[in-house]
C-alpha cells in the first residue's frame, strides 16, 4: 500500500516541491500489538523455502513494524514456538516472484 507524501527539496526551504510515494504500514499501530506468542500470523513474513524473514520491500510494512515483527519472530524462534530453518546452501535461493526478470 502506498501513499502520497510531501517532500521538501532542501534544508530551510518551507515550500513544497514534489510528491513521492512511500510505503504505509499495513498494520494499524494503535490497535494491533505485536506479540511473539502468536506465531500463526508470522508465517506470511517468513519464506517457506529458506526460513528467512522477508524484508520491507516484500512485506510492505513501515520500518517500525518491520523491526517489531522481526524481533517477535526471533523471540518466538528462540523460545521454541517457531522452528528455525537451516537448509543446504545450494537451496538457499527463493524462487522468482511474479515472473520478474532479475539480473544475475
Amino acid at each position: 500500500m502506498a501513499a502520497m507524501v510531501a517532500l521538501c527539496s532542501g534544508l530551510g526551504k518551507r515550500k513544497l516541491t514534489r510528491f513521492t510515494t512511500a510505503v504505509v504500514c499495513l498494520i494499524n499501530p494503535g490497535i494491533h500489538a505485536v506479540l511473539w506468542r502468536s506465531c500463526s500470523q508470522y508465517k506470511q513474513f517468513i519464506s517457506p523455502f529458506t526460513g528467512c524473514i522477508y524484508g520491507r520491500h516484500i512485506t510492505g510494512l513501515c520500518g517500525n513494524k518491520q523491526k517489531e515483527i522481526t524481533k517477535a519472530i526471533k523471540r518466538a524462534q528462540i523460545s521454541g514456538f517457531m522452528p528455525i530453518t537451516y537448509k543446504d546452501p545450494a537451496y538457499l535461493k527463493d524462487p522468482k516472484v511474479c515472473n520478474i526478470k532479475y539480473r544475475e
